[in-house]
């Protein structure tokens, strides 16, 4: 049985805790958070202990696992006093705001002897896993591109923590790096990146765009915004031999072939029913595989990290209105 404490009772926080709570060979033993109503009311709902001292929590010997659900500045000290004490931890992403900090995250982890995931939530979408497998399985021939959005409300209006760039990164950091880690995931590595933002230190903030050349070639023009009424997410991906797309607005996915049937018949289109519907669920229950069993992880924490390189090196583009090449990357971090 592992024991498991969720940080944080925000929206993803009780996102987790129910997973948590309803998952067999797991004991969800804690919910610690700053707001004590919302934290009594979260724990009472799902059968765990109420906590406001994170102290007592890394203390508390029965805990194993602690599932942190707290801003991203705060990812790196909360992990590392976890792996101090000897807790293993899920963390949500990005993995930090800094590379320097998600390396000392991953090699405190190391160093403590604790295993590290990052909540790349995308990785276990069904409709994302099976359009990786048709891809890399070669079912659209040679890749020539990828196109993504995924675009959700404004958080400014509300005052969340995210809205502020200091804290969350901004649009880029925070929301297309899910994109960005689908996109190395599946396509492998990039070889360069441009991005821009609408303009204006908050609006550069709240909706970008990106395009990417990867090694194989393959060019990839992602986007992301906060200015959008609902949440909406789509790809798709075009290759030599056929079309692989998806939208959150419609049917899951549907795969076209460009190539004419010696029958004489044209184009087809064939929709797949996605039966499992919670990804979060499937995510942490594999991270408990991983914990419990030495299951292969899905994601590395260094999958991680290089899904924050890959935002990083598209807000510096934007910063400095220019296209950024791993070339030129690689020589500025060897002569320094």
């Amino acid at each position: 049985m592992m024991k498991v404490a969720v940080v944080g009772t925000g929206a993803m926080g009780r996102i987790h805790a129910a997973a948590w709570s309803s998952m067999p060979d797991v004991q969800l033993v804690a919910l610690l958070g700053r707001n004590a109503d919302q934290t009594r009311r979260a724990a009472a709902e799902y059968g765990a202990a109420a906590m406001e001292n994170w102290q007592a929590l890394l203390q508390d010997e029965e805990v194993a696992v602690v599932d942190l659900c707290i801003p991203t500045p705060l990812h790196k000290t909360f992990t590392l006093e976890a792996a101090a004490h000897g807790k293993h931890v899920i963390c949500e992403k990005p993995i930090a705001l800094e590379e320097k900090d998600a390396i000392d995250m991953i090699e405190g982890c190391r160093k403590a002897g604790v295993q590290l995931y990052i909540a790349h939530v995308l990785r276990f979408f069904p409709a994302y896993a099976q359009a990786r497998r048709q891809i890399r399985g070669g079912a659209l021939g040679t890749m020539r591109c990828f196109l993504a959005s995924r675009h959700g409300t404004n958080p400014g209006r509300d005052g969340q923590w995210y809205a502020d760039p200091a804290q969350s990164g901004g649009v880029l950091l925070d929301l297309m790096i899910h994109d960005l880690d689908f996109l190395r995931w599946t396509f492998g590595e990039v070889e360069s990146v441009f991005a821009v933002g609408s303009g204006g230190e908050s609006e550069l903030c709240r909706h970008a765009v990106l395009a990417a050349r990867m090694k194989s070639g393959m060019i990839a023009r992602l986007e992301a915004s906060w200015n959008y009424p609902r949440f909406e997410s789509s790809f798709e991906a075009l290759g030599t031999a056929g079309s692989y797309a998806e939208s959150s607005s419609s049917p899951p996915l549907s795969i076209r072939g460009l190539s004419v049937e010696k029958n004489g018949g044209g184009a087809v289109s064939v929709p797949s029913m996605l039966l499992e519907k919670d990804p979060y669920y499937r995510q942490l229950r594999h991270f408990r595989d991983c914990i419990l069993l030495g299951e292969r992880p899905v994601i590395t924490a260094q999958d991680a990290l290089e899904a924050l390189k890959l935002a990083r090196l598209g807000m510096r583009s934007m910063e400095i209105g220019s296209l950024i090449t791993m070339h030129a990357v690689r020589e500025e971090e060897g002569e320094s």
